[in-house]
């Protein structure tokens, strides 16, 4: 009898552990504190990585995204809401974007509710730069423009957050000039990308985190 008792006992505690609630408190603001460099910029072509210093800078001289740490134009804003265990809101006021959430473990997907148009005519290099993605009608499967929802990554718990960004710079060269395509996400690099790389695509990116403290 004491040894079922123990038994049922364990059982019961292990049980508690699995549920435990979520330490966060609804309504919670979160707001950027610093921007931290998280991985250097790192630069391929279609024959693989490219190292050398001098063309990396050189590559990049023009992109201000991969001078970041410099600008900490987030510093002090208000990055997000999280208004119950599955939606948030991200800016404030006129500038509220709605998101719907999930997480697991310690990481937070984010996915905006409101559908977005993609880029026409991106190869099928520049448009899988990402590695988090939310597609409503894939490429090749409509006649329209595909579309898309924002998609945001994060880490933390109740008290900060940790926000991927990636600064990108993705170019295509072709006979008579080339185009280009860069930015500032809140995703990661998607290396499966590398595999649709044809000649005259080049591509570079430099791994960001905000850190965001619950105010």
């Amino acid at each position: 009898m004491k040894l079922q008792f123990s038994a049922l006992a364990f059982s019961m505690l292990f049980f508690a552990l699995g549920c435990k609630k979520d330490d966060i408190k609804y309504p919670s603001a979160f707001y950027a504190e610093k921007l931290v460099v998280k991985s250097e910029t790192r630069m391929f072509n279609h024959e693989g990585e490219i190292t050398d210093p001098t063309v990396i800078a050189d590559y990049i001289k023009n992109v201000d995204y991969f001078r970041a740490e410099d600008a900490q134009k987030d510093a002090g804003t208000h990055m997000v809401t999280l208004k119950s265990s599955s939606q948030a809101e991200f800016g404030l006021n006129q500038s509220v974007r709605e998101f719907n959430y999930k997480k697991v473990g310690n990481q937070f997907l984010f996915n905006s509710v409101v559908m977005i148009l993609d880029v026409p005519n991106q190869t099928d290099f520049k448009r899988n730069l990402f590695k988090h993605t939310n597609y409503d009608n894939p490429p090749g499967q409509v006649i329209n423009f595909p579309t898309h929802r924002e998609v945001k990554v994060a880490e933390g718990d109740g008290s900060e957050l940790r926000f991927i960004r990636m600064a990108y710079y993705a170019y295509t060269s072709y006979q008579g000039g080339g185009s280009g395509v860069s930015g500032l996400a809140f995703n990661e690099f998607n290396h499966k990308a590398l595999q649709l790389m044809k000649p005259g695509d080049m591509v570079a990116f430099k791994m960001y985190e905000v850190v965001c403290k619950r105010r």
